[in-house]
């Protein structure tokens, strides 16, 4: 990846990302994916809490094996 992609992922997302860890370097995160996905949804919405379990399953099948990424962006207050 050369380090322009990764400055354009940090000017739209900030320089940390939240993690299962803690917080990380958005560049780190994202360091050797082929592709990345914003996902916007919130523990509120109906609909999006039903996607959530089909999208997390897409995920663990096919998208991270491909070397995507998804970065979660909740409209939740906390």
């Amino acid at each position: 990846r050369c380090a322009c992609v990764m400055s354009a992922f940090t000017g739209v997302l900030g320089a940390a990302l939240q993690s299962k860890e803690g917080k990380v370097s958005t560049g780190d995160a994202l360091a050797g994916k082929t592709a990345v996905g914003i996902y916007f949804s919130a523990h509120w919405c109906p609909p999006c809490r039903g996607f959530i379990l089909k999208f997390a399953e897409m995920y663990t099948q096919a998208f991270k094996a491909k070397g995507m990424e998804i970065v979660f962006a909740s409209s939740d207050r906390d």
